[in-house]
């Protein structure tokens, strides 16, 4: 989801009635169980993170090149990197995690605004408690 959409979702939330939030909270944490009970899904991610916690160790580990270490029979030792595919796990990556903080911050505006229908309803269900006349009198009714 773009920017714009992404906006234009959080106005919506704050105009949605009690029941439409509660069904796009119900839709969002439905989406949460699909993503993460997905197979196919956590391995893309598992993949993509190996790649890139791979290649980022071995790059803060590549020693200066006077200082070269020689392995046994006085060869280098050399790795080859392919960093197209580095990028673009790298950018599935942050695709996922956008992604994630975007439906965060609508899963979050969603429950604000509930709060804000509890907070503002609770008042108009809540009995009024009796006041110690009022009681007194239900007392003398129930006897006489």
């Amino acid at each position: 989801m773009d920017d714009l959409g992404h906006l234009f979702r959080l106005f919506e939330i704050g105009r949605m009635d009690r029941r439409e939030l509660e069904r796009l909270l119900a839709d969002l944490d439905a989406e949460d169980r699909r993503r993460s009970s997905s197979i196919g899904d956590m391995e893309a991610w598992a993949r993509a993170a190996a790649e890139v916690g791979n290649v980022e160790r071995l790059l803060a580990d590549t020693p200066r090149p006077s200082s070269r270490r020689r392995s046994a029979g006085g060869r280098r030792r050399s790795v080859t990197i392919d960093m197209e595919s580095y990028e673009r796990s790298k950018a599935y990556l942050m695709e996922l995690s956008e992604e994630d903080a975007a439906r965060d911050e609508l899963r979050e505006a969603a429950r604000s605004r509930l709060r804000h229908f509890e907070k503002r309803d609770g008042y108009q269900y809540r009995q009024a408690s009796k006041t110690p006349l009022e009681r007194y009198c239900g007392l003398l009714e129930r006897q006489g």
